[in-house]
Protein backbone atom coordinates (compact mmCIF):
# COMPACT_ATOMS: atom_id res chain seq x y z
CA UNK A 1 0.00 0.00 0.00
CA UNK A 2 0.97 3.51 -0.81
CA UNK A 3 0.25 7.24 0.49
CA UNK A 4 -0.19 9.93 -2.14
CA UNK A 5 3.08 11.21 -0.79
CA UNK A 6 5.30 8.33 -1.64
CA UNK A 7 3.23 7.99 -5.07
CA UNK A 8 4.06 11.48 -5.95
CA UNK A 9 7.75 10.60 -5.36
CA UNK A 10 7.97 7.98 -6.92
CA UNK A 11 5.56 8.94 -9.94
CA UNK A 12 6.51 12.80 -11.06
CA UNK A 13 9.62 13.81 -11.74
CA UNK A 14 11.58 16.24 -8.56
CA UNK A 15 10.95 19.26 -10.98
CA UNK A 16 7.50 18.73 -12.08
CA UNK A 17 6.42 18.30 -8.49
CA UNK A 18 7.73 21.97 -8.24
CA UNK A 19 4.46 22.46 -9.79
CA UNK A 20 2.37 20.04 -8.03
CA UNK A 21 -0.40 21.82 -5.81
CA UNK A 22 -2.81 19.00 -4.96
CA UNK A 23 -2.97 15.56 -4.79
CA UNK A 24 -5.35 13.05 -3.64
CA UNK A 25 -5.30 9.19 -3.83
CA UNK A 26 -9.16 7.21 -3.04
CA UNK A 27 -9.63 3.79 -2.91
CA UNK A 28 -8.36 1.02 -1.07
CA UNK A 29 -5.12 1.61 0.06
CA UNK A 30 -4.14 -1.93 -0.96
CA UNK A 31 -4.64 -0.92 -4.43
CA UNK A 32 -1.63 1.00 -5.19
CA UNK A 33 2.19 0.26 -4.69
CA UNK A 34 5.68 1.65 -4.95
CA UNK A 35 8.30 -0.32 -6.24
CA UNK A 36 12.09 -0.12 -6.29
CA UNK A 37 12.80 -3.98 -7.74
CA UNK A 38 12.78 -3.88 -11.85
CA UNK A 39 9.28 -5.38 -13.44
CA UNK A 40 8.60 -4.74 -16.97
CA UNK A 41 10.82 -2.45 -17.88
CA UNK A 42 9.98 -0.02 -14.96
CA UNK A 43 11.16 2.28 -13.51
CA UNK A 44 11.84 4.57 -16.45
CA UNK A 45 12.78 7.21 -14.87
CA UNK A 46 14.64 7.73 -10.86
CA UNK A 47 14.52 4.07 -9.01
CA UNK A 48 10.74 3.33 -8.09
CA UNK A 49 7.50 3.83 -9.97
CA UNK A 50 4.08 3.22 -9.27
CA UNK A 51 1.68 0.49 -9.83
CA UNK A 52 -2.26 0.97 -9.31
CA UNK A 53 -4.36 -2.21 -9.47
CA UNK A 54 -8.14 -3.54 -9.59
CA UNK A 55 -6.85 -6.08 -7.04
CA UNK A 56 -4.00 -6.15 -4.02
CA UNK A 57 -0.67 -3.89 -6.06
CA UNK A 58 1.28 -5.75 -3.86
CA UNK A 59 0.88 -9.11 -5.20
CA UNK A 60 2.01 -8.02 -8.78
CA UNK A 61 5.81 -9.02 -9.05
CA UNK A 62 5.95 -13.05 -9.40
CA UNK A 63 5.52 -14.92 -12.90
CA UNK A 64 2.14 -15.00 -15.07
CA UNK A 65 1.59 -18.91 -13.94
CA UNK A 66 0.30 -17.03 -10.90
CA UNK A 67 -3.05 -17.14 -9.87
CA UNK A 68 -4.19 -13.70 -8.40
CA UNK A 69 -7.55 -12.57 -7.78
CA UNK A 70 -8.67 -10.18 -4.79
CA UNK A 71 -11.74 -8.69 -4.06
CA UNK A 72 -10.51 -5.05 -2.12
CA UNK A 73 -14.73 -4.06 -2.01
CA UNK A 74 -13.56 -0.75 -3.36
CA UNK A 75 -15.83 1.96 -4.77
CA UNK A 76 -17.98 1.90 -7.45
CA UNK A 77 -18.60 4.47 -10.39
CA UNK A 78 -22.34 4.02 -12.24
CA UNK A 79 -22.56 2.69 -15.67
CA UNK A 80 -22.27 5.57 -18.41
CA UNK A 81 -19.75 8.05 -16.24
CA UNK A 82 -17.95 9.60 -18.78
CA UNK A 83 -15.24 9.12 -16.64
CA UNK A 84 -15.85 5.65 -15.87
CA UNK A 85 -15.52 2.24 -17.96
CA UNK A 86 -15.03 3.57 -21.99
CA UNK A 87 -17.66 0.46 -22.61
CA UNK A 88 -20.10 2.08 -19.98
CA UNK A 89 -20.18 -0.52 -18.00
CA UNK A 90 -20.25 -0.03 -13.83
CA UNK A 91 -16.68 0.15 -12.44
CA UNK A 92 -16.05 -1.75 -9.43
CA UNK A 93 -12.82 -1.55 -6.83
CA UNK A 94 -11.79 1.70 -8.47
CA UNK A 95 -8.77 3.23 -7.61
CA UNK A 96 -8.07 7.04 -8.59
CA UNK A 97 -5.34 9.50 -8.25
CA UNK A 98 -5.64 12.89 -8.82
CA UNK A 99 -2.94 15.68 -9.36
CA UNK A 100 -3.18 19.01 -9.86
CA UNK A 101 -1.02 21.25 -11.21
CA UNK A 102 -0.25 25.26 -11.81
CA UNK A 103 1.36 25.60 -15.00
CA UNK A 104 4.12 27.67 -15.54
CA UNK A 105 3.94 31.21 -17.96
CA UNK A 106 5.25 28.83 -21.18
CA UNK A 107 4.66 24.92 -20.33
CA UNK A 108 5.04 22.67 -23.13
CA UNK A 109 3.66 18.87 -23.20
CA UNK A 110 2.41 16.68 -19.89
CA UNK A 111 3.99 13.32 -20.19
CA UNK A 112 4.14 9.92 -18.34
CA UNK A 113 5.12 6.30 -19.44
CA UNK A 114 2.64 3.48 -18.61
CA UNK A 115 1.70 -0.20 -19.41
CA UNK A 116 -1.23 -2.44 -18.77
CA UNK A 117 -1.42 -6.02 -17.46
CA UNK A 118 -4.65 -8.35 -16.60
CA UNK A 119 -5.37 -11.78 -14.91
CA UNK A 120 -8.85 -11.45 -17.54
CA UNK A 121 -6.58 -12.21 -20.82
CA UNK A 122 -7.14 -15.39 -22.12
CA UNK A 123 -10.55 -16.03 -20.94
CA UNK A 124 -12.68 -13.05 -20.86
CA UNK A 125 -11.45 -11.20 -23.70
CA UNK A 126 -14.64 -9.23 -25.10
CA UNK A 127 -16.40 -9.72 -22.05
CA UNK A 128 -14.70 -8.17 -18.97
CA UNK A 129 -13.38 -5.06 -19.64
CA UNK A 130 -10.88 -3.63 -16.61
CA UNK A 131 -9.59 -0.61 -17.68
CA UNK A 132 -7.28 2.12 -17.17
CA UNK A 133 -7.27 5.99 -18.04
CA UNK A 134 -5.71 9.29 -17.63
CA UNK A 135 -8.01 12.19 -17.72
CA UNK A 136 -6.65 16.09 -17.97
CA UNK A 137 -9.16 18.55 -16.84
CA UNK A 138 -8.28 22.04 -18.12
CA UNK A 139 -10.37 25.08 -19.27
CA UNK A 140 -11.16 23.53 -22.31
CA UNK A 141 -12.69 20.04 -21.27
CA UNK A 142 -11.60 16.89 -20.56
CA UNK A 143 -9.53 14.32 -22.16
CA UNK A 144 -8.20 10.33 -21.75
CA UNK A 145 -4.72 10.72 -22.66
CA UNK A 146 -4.09 7.01 -22.34
CA UNK A 147 -4.72 5.49 -25.48
CA UNK A 148 -3.57 2.06 -27.08
CA UNK A 149 -1.33 2.86 -30.71
CA UNK A 150 -5.05 2.76 -32.73
CA UNK A 151 -6.35 5.52 -30.49
CA UNK A 152 -8.69 3.57 -28.37
CA UNK A 153 -8.99 3.31 -25.02
CA UNK A 154 -7.44 0.48 -22.39
CA UNK A 155 -9.12 -1.88 -21.51
CA UNK A 156 -8.76 -5.65 -21.50
CA UNK A 157 -10.49 -6.25 -24.78
CA UNK A 158 -8.48 -3.17 -26.90
CA UNK A 159 -4.79 -4.16 -25.20
CA UNK A 160 -5.11 -7.85 -26.19
CA UNK A 161 -3.69 -7.34 -29.37
CA UNK A 162 -0.80 -5.25 -28.14
CA UNK A 163 -0.01 -7.80 -25.61
CA UNK A 164 1.16 -10.99 -25.20
CA UNK A 165 -1.44 -13.22 -26.64
CA UNK A 166 -1.75 -16.26 -23.58
CA UNK A 167 -3.21 -19.36 -24.68
CA UNK A 168 -5.06 -21.93 -21.50
CA UNK A 169 -7.24 -20.19 -19.30
CA UNK A 170 -7.34 -16.93 -16.84
CA UNK A 171 -6.50 -19.30 -13.90
CA UNK A 172 -4.32 -21.77 -15.25
CA UNK A 173 -2.47 -19.55 -18.30
CA UNK A 174 -0.09 -20.81 -20.86
CA UNK A 175 2.47 -19.44 -22.67
CA UNK A 176 3.04 -17.40 -24.29
CA UNK A 177 4.04 -14.81 -21.38
CA UNK A 178 4.89 -11.79 -20.65
CA UNK A 179 8.62 -10.68 -21.67
CA UNK A 180 10.19 -10.26 -19.14
CA UNK A 181 8.26 -13.39 -17.24
CA UNK A 182 8.42 -11.05 -13.91
CA UNK A 183 4.83 -10.20 -13.05
CA UNK A 184 1.89 -12.50 -11.94
CA UNK A 185 -0.55 -10.89 -14.89
CA UNK A 186 -1.15 -13.25 -17.73
CA UNK A 187 -1.02 -10.29 -20.45
CA UNK A 188 0.80 -7.00 -20.39
CA UNK A 189 1.22 -4.88 -23.42
CA UNK A 190 4.43 -5.46 -25.05
CA UNK A 191 6.08 -2.03 -24.88
CA UNK A 192 6.00 0.87 -22.52
CA UNK A 193 3.96 3.88 -23.96
CA UNK A 194 4.06 7.54 -23.31
CA UNK A 195 0.82 9.37 -22.69
CA UNK A 196 1.56 12.74 -23.66
CA UNK A 197 -0.81 16.39 -24.13
CA UNK A 198 0.29 19.80 -25.27
CA UNK A 199 -0.10 22.12 -22.86
CA UNK A 200 1.13 24.91 -24.45
CA UNK A 201 -2.46 27.02 -24.85
CA UNK A 202 -2.80 26.37 -20.97
CA UNK A 203 0.01 29.07 -19.58
CA UNK A 204 -0.62 29.89 -15.91
CA UNK A 205 -3.84 27.61 -15.86
CA UNK A 206 -5.04 25.12 -12.78
CA UNK A 207 -4.95 21.57 -14.75
CA UNK A 208 -6.06 18.48 -13.33
CA UNK A 209 -4.51 14.96 -14.10
CA UNK A 210 -6.77 11.97 -12.79
CA UNK A 211 -5.14 8.24 -13.33
CA UNK A 212 -7.86 5.94 -12.79
CA UNK A 213 -7.49 1.72 -12.96
CA UNK A 214 -11.06 -0.47 -12.42
CA UNK A 215 -12.65 -3.75 -12.56
CA UNK A 216 -15.76 -4.04 -14.86
CA UNK A 217 -18.33 -6.56 -14.12
CA UNK A 218 -17.25 -8.75 -11.60
CA UNK A 219 -14.46 -7.47 -8.90
CA UNK A 220 -12.09 -10.31 -9.30
CA UNK A 221 -9.27 -11.22 -11.93
CA UNK A 222 -7.78 -8.42 -11.86
CA UNK A 223 -5.89 -5.27 -13.86
CA UNK A 224 -3.20 -2.53 -13.01
CA UNK A 225 -1.12 0.24 -14.54
CA UNK A 226 2.25 0.47 -14.36
CA UNK A 227 3.68 4.45 -14.27
CA UNK A 228 6.29 6.48 -14.00
CA UNK A 229 8.17 9.61 -15.43
CA UNK A 230 5.31 12.04 -15.44
CA UNK A 231 6.52 15.39 -16.39
CA UNK A 232 5.40 18.88 -17.82
CA UNK A 233 8.29 21.02 -19.89
CA UNK A 234 8.47 23.85 -18.41
CA UNK A 235 8.23 22.83 -15.10
CA UNK A 236 11.45 21.33 -15.84
CA UNK A 237 13.33 24.20 -16.02
CA UNK A 238 15.27 25.04 -13.27
CA UNK A 239 14.91 27.99 -11.21
CA UNK A 240 15.52 31.22 -12.35
CA UNK A 241 15.13 30.28 -16.02
CA UNK A 242 11.82 28.63 -15.39
CA UNK A 243 8.84 31.33 -16.66
CA UNK A 244 6.96 32.83 -13.56
CA UNK A 245 2.97 33.53 -13.90
CA UNK A 246 2.49 36.91 -13.13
Amino acid sequence: MATIDEIVEALVTPLTQCCLVNATVTGPSDQSEIFSTPLQGFPTNGNEFVVLSSGFASLTPGTAPTFVSENTGGPIVPAGDPLGSPDGQESLDVVTVRLQFLLPKDPGKLTFDWKFGTEENPQFVGQFADYFRADVFTSLGTENIALLPDGTPVTVTNAAPFSNMPNGSSMAPLPPFPTPNDVTYNAVTTEIYTAELDLSCYSCELITLQLRVADVIDRVFNSAAFLDNLRITGCEDPEPVKPICP
